[in-house]
Formats: structure tokens, sequence, C-alpha cells
């Protein structure tokens, strides 16, 4: 028999299905080609009768059971029999005490109710506001006391440094030197200044008060609530007091910082200016100046490093004036011998001379052997002995005796021919 497809050649949606068909089979043939053929399905495992094995395990436990009392059986099931209890009388002697303790608080507490009065509520009450009283009364005398203690220590600083600021005067930079000395001026009038508060006569509790009349003591409670109220008052005025005197001195602290900041500074233009000197002098300056701001970061003012300073300083000077000295002096030495290296004798040739007939011609024979130190004082004194050999016959009158007057050529005047 023919199939639709043979009869039907034309019908496309046979052909389609037959192009579909040819194409899972040849996807199927590449799947295998690629992961291998498809896996056989497995039988399911076979199951195992195990009735068997349960039947043992119920006859075992069955074996191993302890006897049940079934209900309904005759007679009821036999307790242990325990031995007679006996009696804690440790327990008994605490549970005792406990008792009397709390009737005997009970009976006391009773006992004071019944004894208490308005009176005595009261005089306990009176007795706690005077020991707050005290207790404030104490605090003020305290800051008035630390507030004496502040004035006068500050005074002692300002005395101490005022002498500081006077010896290092021309050693540091004068402005801040000038502002230290007016803080020392305004703390010295803002502690004049300062008034602290009055503090009032320690509070006694009145020697004839009635203790058992509670309108007195009400009104000495009054009293002392008062009192407190005024305590409070002087305490805030103390605190204040004490902050104006804090503050006078902070100032003051800061600008002898101020000061204190400038010594490194001026060591380095007084080592810069006099530099000559030894080192030793340099580094006694550098560790004198830094020391006055160290000590001041550590909670001084720095007065004794203060005043040592101007003293090396001093001393760097003087050093420095001496190796100067020596100095000049080397140079003077070296221009002194270059002089003496280069210089000869000066010539002397002595002119001076005389004759009784005039016309002498005669002369000073001295070579000039005089090694260049003498001055020219030479007077010559050689007189000149060769006779003129003019035609005069008087005997000449100028002896030549006059010393010579430039430096190096003294000898006597030329003689002047005889008169005949």
């Amino acid at each position: 028999m023919n199939s639709l497809a043979d009869l039907f050649t034309d019908d496309r949606r046979s052909s389609d299905d037959s192009a579909r068909v040819m194409d899972a089979v040849v996807d199927d043939r590449r799947l295998a080609a690629l992961v291998g053929p498809p896996l056989v399905q497995q039988t399911a495992p076979r199951r195992v009768d195990e009735a068997a094995r349960l039947t043992a395990l119920v006859d075992e436990a069955a074996r191993s059971a302890s006897p049940v009392q079934i209900a309904g059986a005759g007679g009821a099931p036999k307790m242990p029999k325990r031995g007679h209890k006996r009696t804690d009388w440790l327990n008994v002697s605490f549970a005792v005490l406990a008792v009397a303790v709390v009737a005997v608080v009970g009976v006391f507490g009773g006992i004071q109710l019944a004894n208490a009065s308005p009176a005595a509520s009261a005089l306990r009450a009176l007795s706690v506001d005077e020991a707050s009283l005290a207790n404030g009364e104490q605090a003020i005398q305290s800051g008035a006391s630390r507030i004496d203690t502040l004035v006068t220590e500050a005074r002692t600083e300002a005395d101490s440094v005022e002498p500081a600021l006077t010896a290092i005067e021309g050693y540091v930079d004068e402005p801040a030197r000038g502002a230290a000395v007016q803080a020392v001026a305004d703390l010295r009038a803002g502690l004049d200044a300062v008034e602290p508060p009055a503090m009032p006569e320690p509070y006694a509790r009145p020697a004839g008060l009635n203790t058992d009349d509670l309108a007195e003591v009400g009104a000495q409670i009054d009293v002392v609530r008062e009192r407190s109220d005024a305590i409070t008052g002087l305490t805030e005025e103390v605190r204040t007091v004490r902050g104006q005197v804090v503050a006078l001195r902070d100032a003051f602290v800061a600008s002898m910082a101020a000061l204190g900041a400038t010594f490194p500074t001026a060591a380095e233009a007084e080592i810069e200016e006099y530099g000559q000197a030894d080192q030793s002098f340099i580094d006694a300056v550098s560790a004198a100046a830094a020391a006055v701001p160290a000590a001041q970061a550590a909670g001084g003012l720095g007065v004794a490093e203060m005043t040592a300073y101007p003293a090396l300083v001093d001393a760097l000077r003087l050093d420095h004036e001496r190796a100067i000295a020596e100095i000049l002096a080397e140079r003077e030495a070296e221009r002194e011998n270059a002089n003496n290296n280069s210089g000869g004798g000066f010539t002397n040739p002595g002119t001076g001379g005389g004759g009784n007939t005039g016309g002498g011609t005669g002369g000073d024979t001295d070579p000039g052997t005089d090694p260049g130190t003498d001055p020219g004082t030479d007077p010559g004194t050689d007189p000149g002995t060769d006779p003129g050999t003019g035609p005069g016959t008087g005997p000449g009158t100028d002896p030549g005796t006059d010393p010579g007057t430039e430096p190096g050529t003294g000898g006597g005047e030329t003689p002047t021919p005889g008169e005949g």
C-alpha cells in the first residue's frame, strides 16, 4: 500500500514531516557519537523480606521486659520499707532564733513609736541642718584662705622678677622686656584692688535652747537655714574673687613667657656680632638663653636663668675683644717682619767740612752703614780737615760744625772760603 506521500507528492506538509523525522534521526546519531549510547533503564532492586528479623526483635523485647502491674489484679504493689526520720534540731534552732529576733525588733519599734514626740523629730532635723551649715562654713573659710595664699604667692613672684628684669636690660628684646615690666606693675595694682568677702562668725547653737519645746526648736531651724542661704551666696563671691586673682597671675605669667621666648633670638644676635670669641663662651650663651623658656615651660618663671644670662654675654663680648686684639697684634707683627726683610741701610755722606783758607772740599767719608733704623739724627761730627786750596790766606771762620738736619745725611755745613 502506498503512503500518502506517494499519493500526494506535492503535499508540502507531508514533505516537511518527513524532513523533520530525518533531522531527528540525524540529531540522535550525532548525540550518540558525542556522549555515547543511551543508558539502559535498570530494574528496581529486589526487596528483602525482613519479617523474620522483626519477629526475633519482638520476642527478645518480651523476654527482657519488667513485669507490669495489670489493672484490676489483686493486691496493691508493695512499697519498700524506709527507716524512721530523725528530727533536724539545727534547723529548728535557727527557726526559733529568727522568730525571737522578729519579736524583739517589733517590741523595740513599738516602744520608740510610743515614746516619739514632735519636738524630738524637730531636734533631729535641726542637727542635720547644723551639720550642713558647718560644712558650708568650712568651705568658704578654705576658699578665703586659698585667696590669701594666691595673693601672697603672686606678690612674691612679682618681687622676685623685678630685679631680673632690671638686670637683663640691654641684653634682650626691649619691647618684650618693657611689656614684662608693665605686667609686674599691673599685677601689683590688681592684687591691691582684690577684696575678699568678709567671713561670718562660726555658728553655734544657743546654750539656752529648750530642746523639748517644739516652737523654739522650729525657730532655730529657720535661723540655721537662713545662715545656710547666706553661706551659699558667700561661696559664689569667694569663687569670683579667686577667679580674679588667678586671671591676674595668668596675664603676668603669659607676659613673662613672651619675654623668655626672646632669649634664644637675642643670644643668636650676640653670637653673630661677637663671633670671634672662644667656642666655650658661645656655647655657654646659647645654653643660658635656651634655659629660660625651658624653665618657664616646666612651671617656673625662669628668674635664676634670666639673672645668669647677662654675665655670660659680657664674658662673650670680652673674649671677642681679646680675640680681635690678638688678631690685630699678629697682623702688625707680620707687617714689621715684612719691612725688616725688604729694607736696606741709610747712606750718610757727611758733607760737613772746613778749611782755613776757604774753598775746602773735605767731606765725610762715612759710607753709611746704618741699617735703616736710625731716624736720621746723625750730627755728622767730621769737621772736614782737608785744607782749602783756594787763594785766600785768611783762616776759615766757619769750622763746619753745623749738624746735618736731613735724615741720614748728617754733616757739617760746607765751609766758606777764608778772606785774604
